[in-house]
């Protein structure tokens, strides 16, 4: 690598974050380190800016995070939202009546949390009980009794739809429902999930708007990722990291892999830049 990293993008489960939800004193100290030295530090994560952990948030390091797979982009300093891309009221009423038909649980994300159904809720208290995900769920998702009354009645956008398919002719359904609409892209996570977006939402689109908002040119830029949802802002970045424990995919497009989640991966190579 030649050019001089001005930016950082980090996801965050699987890449910054231990699996407990931690973050590692070497990783902070890393972060610390790169703002000094003038590397802006960008969360760049799937979660709603609701279950995006306080020390992330409130990080005197951490200018900006880009949330909902790229849907949102915040400045944390002053709490407002510098860039959105939504699904239109319309498609967000029909895609919600649709899910609803479906043997599938969902989630629909506006609004910096997710929303969901009270037997979603029940779903996910079952499946995530005493792991390190139930608190996460727990702060960022709002139980309702109708999605499609609430998405209706308020007239909602939604940032993104997160689908967990009960069997794989469910998903096999969504994901030609999604390649043959226009407004929509999908990306399919570990064969289980589907997230539903917008066709002009990713974290690379995100990525790309971020870049040209602070006048820092793409080749100055790091990605750092884990998943499925991250090859896109991979491809964008200058230098894509992959950690140790990435997918495949993320491994085989990445300029460098580094160590595990586990083992501050993130933080070796930040130190190096």
């Amino acid at each position: 690598m030649t050019e001089r990293i001005l930016l950082a993008g980090v996801d965050l489960d699987g890449t910054l974050l231990r699996e407990d939800k931690s973050l590692s004193k070497k990783t902070f100290e890393a972060i610390k380190s790169a703002k000094k030295r003038g590397i802006e530090i960008v969360p760049i994560t799937g979660r709603p800016l609701s279950g995006v952990p306080d020390f992330i948030r409130e990080s005197r390091y951490i200018n900006y995070i880009i949330t909902s797979n790229g849907a949102k982009i915040t400045d944390l300093k002053s709490g407002k939202a510098v860039y959105r891309s939504t699904i239109p009221f319309e498609k967000s009423l029909e895609l919600t009546r649709y899910l609803s038909t479906m043997p599938a649980q969902f989630e629909f994300f506006a609004d910096d949390v997710g929303y969901i159904t009270k037997d979603t809720l029940e779903f996910h208290r079952n499946r995530f009980k005493g792991t390190p995900l139930m608190p996460y769920i727990e702060q960022s998702r709002v139980a309702l009794e109708s999605l499609e009354a609430f998405v209706q009645r308020e007239k909602k956008e939604a940032d993104e739809f997160f689908v967990i398919c009960e069997n794989a002719e469910c998903r096999d359904e969504i994901r030609a429902a999604a390649e043959n609409d226009s407004e929509l892209q999908y990306c399919e996570i570990a064969d289980v999930y589907i997230e539903l977006s917008h066709r002009l939402t990713d974290k690379g689109k995100a990525l790309r708007q971020l870049c040209g908002m602070l006048d820092i040119p793409q080749k100055n830029t790091a990605a750092f990722g884990d998943g499925e949802n991250d090859v896109k802002f991979l491809k964008e970045a200058g230098l894509s990291v992959a950690m140790g424990n990435a997918v495949p995919q993320v491994k085989a497009l990445a300029d460098i892999i580094t160590d595990t989640n586990e083992n501050d991966g993130v933080a070796k190579i930040l130190n190096q830049l």
